[in-house]
């Protein structure tokens, strides 16, 4: 999944865990930031930074690394990353009770929700018709 909120972007990517059951699995959480933000984040540290295009620092400048080091320490960024954690470890204790619930005997497959999951039926059906174009592509 990629999430995409004002200059972050994040990415969780759901990875089967092998040997074992098909409802265990591992995710990985990603995390990318703009350069424009990932500059002003680092000078917020200390003001006036240049980031150098080489990789090592420069007299003007300063490497990426080093960008991402002293960005990494400003409020901007770990207030962003903590509340993106909190989010995630939300996302994980839900994700888990429907898991518990889908195993509960009383759960029956069923049509979609008219409302609140036309987004999903949406998606769903145009991912059907993609797959049917695809394989009739191949024949």
């Amino acid at each position: 999944m990629i999430n995409r909120y004002g200059p972050w972007m994040d990415t969780n990517v759901v990875v089967p865990l092998t040997g074992s059951s098909t409802d265990r699995c591992k995710v990985i959480f990603d995390y990318w930031l703009e350069a424009d933000a990932l500059q002003q984040a680092a000078a917020s540290i200390e003001p006036g930074i240049a980031h150098s295009s080489s990789s090592s620092s420069s007299r003007n400048g300063k490497s990426l690394r080093g960008v991402v080091d002293l960005a990494m320490r400003s409020e901007f960024v770990s207030s962003s990353l903590a509340s993106s954690h909190q989010v995630q470890e939300e996302d994980i204790a839900l994700c888990q009770a429907v898991q518990l619930g889908l195993q509960e005997p009383s759960y029956g497959v069923g049509r979609y929700a008219p409302g609140p999951e036309a987004p999903m039926y949406h998606f769903h059906t145009m991912y059907y018709e993609a797959m049917l174009r695809a394989l009739e592509a191949e024949r």
